[in-house]
């Protein structure tokens, strides 16, 4: 099965089975770093900045990492919860699509909600 199969690849509910899209620590320290080592040396390119960052990164107590690693935990249950909410609201629809289909052909097998059916 190709990557593209496996991307768009649906659950009988039609909901789409994606990956999870969340920032690991070092991003978020990244996003975080990198405006404020633009601003201190604005003559710097984005690569000199990226090393300047990871090597950064690299030097950071423990502690202070610690900090953008729960961030990033945070980020991650917040797109699992996101991709069960999508979920959730996929399999509902389309349970209410059952609903309303099975009650579209009770009208019609039962055409004065009776039960029987009647030749007039």
């Amino acid at each position: 099965m190709s990557l593209e199969t496996e991307k768009n690849q649906t659950y009988e509910s039609g909901f789409k089975d994606e990956k999870l899209k969340f920032l690991s620590a070092y991003r978020i320290y990244r996003r975080t770093e990198a405006p404020r080592i633009k601003e201190q040396r604005p003559n710097l390119n984005g690569k000199e900045r990226q090393v300047i960052i990871r090597d950064n990164w690299k030097k950071l107590e423990p502690k202070k990492k610690y900090l953008f690693v729960l961030r990033s935990r945070w980020d991650q249950e917040k797109a699992r919860f996101k991709n069960k909410t999508l979920e959730f609201k996929s399999q509902l629809a389309m349970f209410a699509q059952q609903d309303t289909e099975s009650e579209a052909d009770n009208i019609q097998s039962e055409p004065f909600g009776c039960g029987k059916t009647t030749n007039l």
